[in-house]
């Protein structure tokens, strides 16, 4: 079905991949889409630990609803952060709470010390090295987007 998608379009494709589903990742490298959302939509493979994104070649897009939860995907080789929506409703209202959250701590994070940011990044189970380069340029070193998107009315 993704190779049938990819060989009518001529836009990126990007699939969705189970969190922790590192061989569905391999599969969907192999088939060649250009993107894979490690996507909190499809039922979990595992709960604890997601796919470690530095083995593969494609680069991944992966939800946060926080600063934390954002770092520790980067440090996992997330290329993309996309705060999350409520899924599969087009309401984008929770995506915009957790933005305008992410914002929050981002900008609260850069007028620390870096003994407060070691602290901070403790509190938030974050990688300090990142804690510190988001602080530094007020935002997160990977593109940032809203999910979400349209809702059109059933017919």
């Amino acid at each position: 079905m993704i190779k049938s998608i990819m060989d009518t379009v001529t836009i990126p494709v990007m699939a969705k991949a189970r969190i922790g589903h590192f061989v569905e990742a391999q599969i969907l490298q192999a088939v060649g889409v250009d993107y894979i959302d490690e996507s909190e939509v499809l039922t979990p493979a595992d709960e604890e630990h997601h796919i470690n994104k530095h083995a593969y070649k494609v680069p991944f897009v992966c939800g946060a609803r926080n600063l934390g939860e954002a770092l520790r995907r980067i440090s996992e080789g997330a290329a993309f952060i996309r705060t999350k929506g409520e899924a599969g409703t087009g309401n984008v209202v929770e995506a915009v709470r957790h933005q305008r959250a992410m914002m929050s701590e981002i900008r609260k994070a850069s007028v620390m010390s870096e003994e407060e940011l070691y602290a901070y990044a403790k509190d938030i189970q974050a990688p300090f090295h990142l804690l510190k380069e988001t602080a530094r340029l007020k935002r997160l070193p990977v593109v940032n987007f809203a999910a979400g998107g349209i809702a059109t009315p059933g017919t």
